[in-house]
């Protein structure tokens, strides 16, 4: 068997270097079943030369067990079972083949873009579903040298944060080490803290209740303000959640038109007496 074996690898991989390759050249046959030389090749994939043999062994053996194993369930199986099997192997034949009609149709007339009203739209429909399990915050950060030497008016502007506060950190922020303003995503505080190694329960707390958080060290000094918050229990913010309702939104849309083009197929197949209703 071994020998046998080497020499199909041998000729499929010789023929497949010197000779065009043909869909009728066999590998194995069982009674009228055939592994043909292009599904072997497949199946072999890019299998290294070293283990060629025991793939093209392993290979062999499956196939020829499966379809020993579907002649043998065909001979000793219940005819009520087969039948079943058979039934549900074509509806999920049936499954397939429409749901990827049907989703090629939707993707081609769907419009991809929501607006605003189709946002609130969902998110009023679904407001239930949309209590926060954690209170997020919305929070601007500047991180500055320690020999800064506006560190006490940036200190009291970020605090302030006006208009003309905005302006002034903007138009100096070039000499920041680095910062994050105009901040307009919500944060956990399970992320404000991985963001900031200082931040323990304390610091947080001080930071959550005076809205503002100071906190030097060896490479310079940290500013953090939080400008926005929610509480757990409070309705989400519709901008923290909107990936989810651009997704509900989509998904609202696709059923829409699903229904539309099933509803003109069986029109057009009545119009056209291709399908007739007893």
């Amino acid at each position: 068997m071994i020998k046998k074996i080497i020499f199909i690898l041998l000729t499929v991989l010789t023929s497949c270097i010197y000779s065009p390759q043909k869909e009728s050249e066999i590998i194995a046959s069982y009674e009228n079943s055939y592994l043909l030389k292009n599904e072997f090749l497949k199946l072999m994939n890019d299998v290294q030369i070293k283990d060629s043999l025991t793939r093209a062994n392993y290979i062999i053996n499956e196939w020829a067990t499966e379809k020993i194993l579907i002649d043998y369930a065909r001979l000793n199986l219940d005819d009520k079972k087969i039948d079943t099997i058979e039934y549900l192997v074509q509806k999920y034949r049936s499954s397939l083949l429409t749901e990827s009609y049907l989703e090629a149709l939707i993707n081609s007339e769907i419009d991809l873009k929501v607006d605003s009203l189709e946002i609130d739209s969902v998110f009023n429909t679904n407001k239930e579903l949309f209590f926060l399990k954690n209170d997020i915050f919305k929070h601007l950060f500047i991180k500055i040298p320690l020999n800064f030497s506006d560190s006490d008016e940036v200190i009291k502007s970020f605090k302030n944060y006006r208009t003309k506060d905005q302006l002034f950190l903007d138009s100096i922020s070039f000499r920041y080490s680095s910062f994050l303003l105009n901040n307009i995503s919500w944060s956990t505080q399970k992320k404000i803290r991985d963001n900031f190694y200082f931040i323990d329960d304390t610091r947080f707390y001080t930071l959550k209740k005076n809205k503002f958080l100071k906190y030097e060290d060896s490479l310079g000094l940290y500013l953090i303000k939080i400008i926005d918050s929610r509480n757990s229990g409070e309705y989400s913010p519709k901008s923290y959640i909107l990936p989810t309702l651009e997704y509900i939104s989509l998904n609202n849309k696709k059923r829409m038109l699903s229904s539309k083009i099933k509803s003109e197929i069986l029109s057009n197949a009545i119009l056209k007496k291709k399908l007739e209703i007893y």
